[in-house]
């Protein structure tokens, strides 16, 4: 109930509750984080600079070689499904897509693991995790609601071997599993059955704060590895 309160309201207590409940949600605990907020979009890594004992791989998407750390593996098996078995083409799926707002006075960064588009409109956004899949549902909705104006229509949550799907505009899982998730055949269509309409200004303020939130449980640590 002081979850539901805190998001429906419009007051500053409200959004500092809705930062607190949150927050208590999250049950991940790491010894070493970094904000999000410090990484710089589309700023390249280079393999010099990466300490071992870190592996590198390289993206299949991009090309480009990536520390294979975390849920690395988990986004390498998302992005093979959604180009081989789905048929997207590689271009139609971004990889670590920038966030950039202002919350509070304070600039804050994100990034979203995969993109997925059809033309130019995002159909879907994803997060690849490992672990309990549900458990980073509320911050990805956050991301697709925040990413574009109207929101992207699809969220997801994926760690290559199973996906959650949800409908951003609701927040209602309309689907499991991989097999589940929109092919590129397909995803006109998810385009028509699913138009979010845009956001008031305070929803949006309700779900940046909601995502800075998720942001703080994340270890990035692609923003470590240049020292």
């Amino acid at each position: 109930m002081v979850l539901l309160f805190a998001l429906s309201a419009k007051s500053k207590i409200g959004d500092m509750l809705c930062d607190l409940c949150v927050f208590a949600m999250r049950t991940l605990s790491f010894k070493s984080r970094q904000n999000i907020h410090d990484i710089q979009p589309n700023t390249d890594i280079m393999m010099t600079d990466v300490q071992k004992p870190y592996e590198m791989i390289t993206d299949y998407i991009t090309g480009k070689a990536v520390p294979n750390v975390g849920a690395e593996e988990n986004r390498q098996t998302v992005e093979r499904f959604l180009v081989e078995r789905l048929g997207y083409p590689a271009g139609a799926v971004q990889v670590d897509w920038p966030l950039a707002f202002e919350i509070d006075g304070e600039h804050h960064r994100s990034l979203i693991d995969l993109v997925v588009s059809f033309g130019d409109r995002p159909v879907m956004a994803i997060r690849c995790a490992a672990g309990s899949l549900e458990s980073w549902a509320r911050g990805i909705l956050a991301a697709a609601r925040v990413a574009e104006d109207p929101p992207i229509p699809l969220a997801v949550v994926s760690d290559g071997r199973d996906a959650v799907i949800f409908e951003s505009a609701s927040g209602k899982k309309i689907g499991k599993g991989c097999q589940a998730l929109p092919s590129h055949a397909g995803a006109q269509d998810v385009l028509l059955r699913h138009r979010p309409q845009s956001l008031g200004k305070d929803r949006i303020r309700r779900e940046r704060l909601i995502l800075r939130t998720y942001d703080a449980d994340l270890v990035n640590i692609r923003s470590n590895l240049q020292k």
